[in-house]
């Protein structure tokens, strides 16, 4: 490898972290649909919440049991994060084993415009990017499960707030429900984001081996043509 190439290649180490590179993502918000059903989300519960604090008959026909609530979103959090997180290992190995180093190398070369990557990195980086969504998820289930319950430090520290003014709790559970639920439809959609990349991935590997099977059989049937005219 010559030295212009090889410092071609240093733009790929250039992030140190799993932070900075995750800020190189494409934005969540670049996708309408993604902007439309997480807005809608949000909005959505964030009315039913308003309407549950100040409501006083919704209030008391609808008890929410929040240490339960948060506890089963907490479970399948966890359960949901370790399961993700197995599969997208598998597939980032899948992903660097099917593309061939020549591939790699013109996707290298190929920058995206829109957002000052090369289209080789920003595979990666989309990759990264939902390894980094759901590791936040595993970390926050399993604070909760630590941290959370009836009877763990989270119920004592609202007993405390709820001394000053027990809406200040109820609030900030509201709060917590509105974010989290919200959280789980954006992880979703970003799930589904990463799988149309992983299939236009395969489907530029697949691409990639019809091309180069097709060079090898003109190859080859150029090679036959000159041996055919000697033996003639």
């Amino acid at each position: 490898m010559d030295p212009s190439s090889a410092a071609d290649l240093d733009d790929l180490f250039s992030e140190k972290s799993l932070f900075r590179i995750y800020r190189l993502a494409p934005s969540f918000f670049s996708n309408s649909f993604n902007i439309i059903v997480g807005t809608c989300t949000l909005c959505s519960l964030s009315v039913f919440s308003i309407a549950h604090i100040f409501i006083v008959p919704l209030r008391e026909a609808l008890r929410l049991p929040f240490a339960d609530t948060f506890s089963m979103w907490a479970n399948v959090g966890a359960s949901l994060a370790g399961t993700i997180l197995g599969f997208l290992i598998a597939g980032f190995a899948i992903l660097c084993t099917i593309l061939r180093p020549e591939t790699m190398l013109a996707l290298h070369q190929l920058r995206n415009k829109k957002y000052g990557l090369s289209e080789l990195k920003l595979l990666f980086v989309i990759f990264v990017d939902v390894f980094v969504q759901f590791l936040a998820l595993l970390f926050w289930s399993i604070m909760v499960i630590v941290f959370g319950g009836k009877y763990g430090p989270a119920a004592m520290l609202g007993s405390q707030l709820a001394r000053a003014h027990w809406l200040i709790p109820f609030c900030l559970l509201h709060v917590i429900f509105t974010l989290w639920g919200t959280w789980f439809v954006v992880l979703t959609l970003t799930l589904k984001s990463f799988i149309y990349n992983l299939y236009q991935s395969l489907l530029l590997s697949l691409a990639d081996t019809v091309d180069e099977a097709q060079r090898s059989e003109v190859e080859k049937a150029g090679s036959s043509e000159p041996l055919k005219d000697e033996v003639q």
